[in-house]
């Protein structure tokens, strides 16, 4: 089948780098069209030496700790203790003395917002144009395959502004490429991939404006159109386009058939009206070992009117005005997008910690003595067993009683008692005929300048006076506030990472209950998230662990608890990420398998809507447990 207007061979020995196309053909464009692996290993914390391990390596020295085989026990350098600042480092469990300035901490400060802010723009480029479409080309060689069989006929201008932008933004930035359209017979822009020249990018654009609206009318056309592609041998990889759905009978043939297409078939979703195609996108490129994208336009169709491209807009940007969507629901995260927001996310986390050794960094050490800077800088960074105590246990260590900065405690040895009362005066007989001894008599005395001094009740409930100088005043100022942002570090502390969510896990038996209902679309991704983090950060210093998914059904990750160790800790993260939304809320199911456990000493059921059986009805069938 012929489509008017379709173009002759180009010719492979054209020039490729003709004038005008090789000003674009950059550097940076080149870099830009990679994975995100890739990008990272070039742009990332660990290539740049800002890890925070690499940054403490260079601003300070570990705290050395090791067994002494003749005494028997753990012993710790003293090295210069309790004159440098510490952090504890939760990666390697490493304990650091800071010796650095501020100023080489403020450069490592400086390269880290750099580093974030460049994540962001990868993140920005990746989320827009064409990237935002149809993904990220990565080979030098492609086959595109249109497959418009469900498209709506007012879709047919968007699909094609959409193709032009790929093939101006990236294609042109390739070795080679074709396209092939699905029709009764597979039609072919070229017979083979041809070299990407100005000439054949216009020459492409050209044709897929001239594709008429048609929808499919065989079921085995898909198949034979990307099996038409994979013929061509210098082909790495298939982009199968897909507008709207695809037909039942043909999602059967194209898994059954997949392993017969020769090279990886990329999968693109283009306006998909149901999860079930964006299910089956997924299933095809994961058979072929490759890569699933998928995009939502407006829900409705909305018509531009033609107006006129000012000067300085290119088709480009006004395509790009009109083609506004965002991930269809099912599709899940991007996963390109989301290593580059991780890199940026773990940017932040250590910015924030080297921020922080900026503002606890002592300024001079003149008005703090060695053992007050010792319990400063040992209390600002816990140790590892530490952040299993829960609060009130740590602040019977750190607290302002502990520091002995509590009111009695500040003022027990700059006050005095108020001395009123009544006392024996000696004085001379009225008679000493009769008496010839001193009289004794009762007088009422006050203490003398009372007045002078400030007055303070005490725990006892009697009165004394305080006498605060200003060197008191100023030691008692510089420990409270430094009490108070260690407390304040501590309050940060407990709302970072899994503890957001579960908050301090105290027992040492644990079972999670996770909803994975329908009404949990769009949220498992971020539960599925904070669980893991709750295994690497709390779970792996308890004792037994086991998790549940329900839905309809529960299903329990094991029979029942299962001791932690290396193998099941990476086991049940692997559990976690596989999880995959279900239909009704089975509440119940899931809560008697964990009470069933006899060991359970703690539940947490992780849910967003309300049970199939209604809470009164569980809580009484889950009461005599």
């Amino acid at each position: 089948m012929e489509v008017p207007g379709s173009s002759s061979t180009i010719s492979e020995e054209q020039p490729r780098k003709q004038e005008g196309l090789s000003d674009t053909r950059t550097d940076s464009v080149k870099q830009s069209l990679i994975s995100s692996e890739e990008w990272l290993q070039l742009h990332g914390l660990k290539s740049n030496k800002l890890t925070l391990k690499q940054i403490l390596s260079q601003i300070g020295f570990p705290h050395c700790e090791d067994y002494v085989m003749s005494l028997g026990r753990l012993v710790a350098s003293r090295y210069a203790d309790g004159l440098f600042p510490r952090i504890y480092t939760s990666e390697d469990g490493r304990v650091y003395n800071l010796t650095a300035k501020s100023e080489l901490i403020s450069q490592y400060m400086e390269h880290l917002t750099q580093a974030m802010e460049s994540y962001k723009q990868r993140m920005d480029w990746l989320t827009s144009n064409s990237r935002q479409i149809f993904g990220v080309i990565l080979e030098q060689c492609i086959t595109i395959v249109l497959d418009f069989g469900g498209m709506l006929e007012e879709e047919l201008s968007l699909c094609r502004d959409a193709l032009t932008m790929v093939l101006q933004e990236q294609v042109a930035h390739i070795a080679k490429f074709n396209v092939i359209w699905v029709s009764q017979e597979p039609v072919k822009w070229q017979e083979n991939a041809v070299p990407v020249t100005a000439p054949s990018i216009a020459a492409a654009i050209s044709w897929v404006e001239k594709l008429p609206f048609e929808l499919a009318s065989s079921h085995t056309s898909r198949l034979e159109a990307l099996l038409e592609a994979g013929k061509d041998e210098v082909i790495e990889s298939i982009y199968y386009f897909v507008v709207g759905d695809i037909p039942e009978e043909s999602k059967e043939l194209l898994l059954q058939q997949a392993l017969e297409i020769p090279c990886p078939v990329c999968t693109v979703s283009f306006n998909a009206r149901g999860q079930g195609t964006i299910a089956f996108l997924k299933d095809l490129s994961a058979k072929t070992f490759s890569r699933f994208h998928a995009f939502a336009e407006r829900t409705e169709c909305v018509e531009f009117p033609a107006f006129p491209i000012k000067d300085g807009d290119s088709v480009i940007t006004w395509n790009s005005r009109k083609l506004k969507g965002k991930l269809p629901p099912g599709a899940g995260v991007r996963e390109d997008v989301f290593l580059i927001w991780r890199e940026m996310e773990e940017a932040g986390s250590i910015l924030a910690q080297i921020q922080r050794l900026v503002a606890e960094t002592p300024k001079t050490s003149v008005a703090t003595t060695d053992h007050e800077l010792k319990d400063f800088t040992n209390g600002a960074h816990e140790s590892n067993p530490e952040d299993a105590w829960d609060s009130e246990k740590w602040l019977q260590k750190y607290g302002l009683k502990a520091q002995k900065l509590s009111f009695y405690n500040v003022i027990a040895d700059c006050s005095f008692r108020h001395a009123d009362g009544v006392v024996d005066i000696k004085s001379k007989p009225e008679n000493e005929s009769v008496q010839t001894s001193a009289e004794t008599n009762k007088k009422t005395v006050h203490a003398k300048y009372c007045s002078r001094f400030v007055h303070a009740p005490w725990k006892d409930g009697s009165l004394v006076h305080v006498c605060i100088t200003k060197e008191k005043y100023t030691w008692f100022s510089e420990r409270v506030h430094a009490v108070l942002a260690q407390i304040q570090r501590r309050i940060k502390w407990l709302q970072d990472g899994s503890q957001g969510l579960f908050g301090k896990v105290p027992s040492d038996c644990v079972y999670i209950l996770i909803d994975t209902s329908h009404s949990m679309t769009g949220k498992l991704d971020l539960v599925k998230n904070k669980v893991i983090q709750l295994i690497q950060e709390q779970l792996k210093h308890k004792k037994k662990f086991n998790f549940v998914q329900f839905d309809a059904q529960a299903s329990a990750w094991q029979e029942k608890l299962v001791e932690i160790n290396e193998d099941n800790l990476k086991g049940a993260q692997a559990w976690i990420r596989d999880i995959k939304i279900g239909s009704s809320t089975n509440t119940l199911s899931a809560l008697q398998i964990a009470f069933a456990d006899e060991e359970t000493q703690v539940i947490y059921l992780l849910t967003d809507g309300r049970p199939d059986q209604g809470p009164r009805s569980e809580v009484k069938q889950t009461h005599p447990h």
